[in-house]
């Protein structure tokens, strides 16, 4: 994956977070947070590529007013990945897109030191999304829908050399053979594939992936893991929405768990943030998922390299 990119400590969460309210937040999962995930909690030692502070976002039923998401806190460093890991219904999409500026929410987004609404357009020559596929595509070709993802850069008037560039992305994913193919005729898993090209394409320096894997067999739903780690060790960050929690294991220097909102009043945020090491363990995502989870690893110590997810 090397053509296609060429361009640890834990930040804080909530830097005027109280210890009080952050024992709150762990005692809703259910759990004692280890010291370090409470102390690093309000440590930043630069300026964060992503910055996402006391994010809340919510909706009206009747003349109720009902949170989705409640103070969500969170940083990520150039080249890290963040998985969202949530029950149905907990708020990872509409996280994602309150991020991207498609919902609006209060608390603050930062990209590089500023917020996105004074980047505007220009966030999108940062920051490239792939949605979760619903309803139907466009009827143009496979490596037209990848020459899209320039659209920022070239106007909807493309060179032979765009082409060229959405052609290599396409032959880096084992996908050429998709090239001339109609988007409307694909299935699922190809379309998602080739919608996976278009992010990649104009090389981004935040990729922003809502449930990348869905619709893919074993071996593309390796390929798009494989790519993820190489685009993060060449200086990509990445946030993603999963339901898999063998590949957050896998992918993620950092983790936001997301719960479903009960008795809002009683918690001062519905998200843990948090290293992958300190909170992808057997307590927490049982907690989380209200299913009893063992993690085993065929090597000891345990390794992320080398483990299944039993229920």
């Amino acid at each position: 994956m090397n053509k296609i990119m060429e361009s640890k400590s834990l930040p804080k969460s909530r830097q005027d977070t109280s210890q009080e309210s952050k024992h709150n937040l762990a005692q809703d999962f259910g759990n004692d947070l280890s010291q370090d995930v409470l102390q690093n909690a309000g440590r930043d030692s630069q300026v964060s590529l992503l910055e996402v502070k006391d994010l809340c976002f919510w909706r009206f039923v009747g003349l109720q007013k009902m949170h989705i998401l409640k103070n969500i806190s969170f940083s990520l460093q150039k080249g890290e990945i963040l998985s969202i890991l949530g029950r149905n219904g907990a708020g990872k999409t509409t996280l994602l897109k309150c991020l991207l500026g498609f919902l609006k929410s209060s608390g603050e987004i930062l990209l590089q030191g500023r917020h996105i609404t004074e980047l505007r357009g220009a966030m999108w020559d940062k920051v490239s999304y792939v949605a979760q596929i619903k309803g139907a595509t466009l009827p143009i070709s496979a490596l037209e829908m990848v020459v899209l993802g320039l659209n920022n850069a070239i106007k909807f008037q493309p060179k032979e050399e765009h082409f060229m560039r959405a052609r290599e992305v396409l032959h880096e994913l084992g996908i050429s053979h998709l090239a001339d193919k109609n988007c409307a005729s694909l299935s699922g898993g190809e379309l998602q594939m080739v919608l996976f090209a278009r992010a990649l394409v104009k090389r981004p320096e935040i990729l922003i992936l809502d449930e990348p894997e869905s619709n893919l067999d074993f071996a593309n739903q390796k390929m798009i893991l494989d790519t993820l780690k190489s685009l993060s060790k060449q200086g990509v960050s990445i946030v993603l929405n999963t339901h898999f929690p063998a590949h957050a294991l896998f992918l993620s220097h950092k983790v936001l768990l997301l719960s479903k909102l009960r008795n809002e009043g009683e918690i001062d945020s519905n998200a843990l943030f948090g290293t992958s090491a300190e909170l992808l363990n057997q307590t927490h995502l049982s907690k989380l998922y209200s299913v009893p989870l063992e993690l085993h690893s065929k090597v000891s110590p345990f390794s992320h390299d080398e483990f299944i997810v039993r229920i």
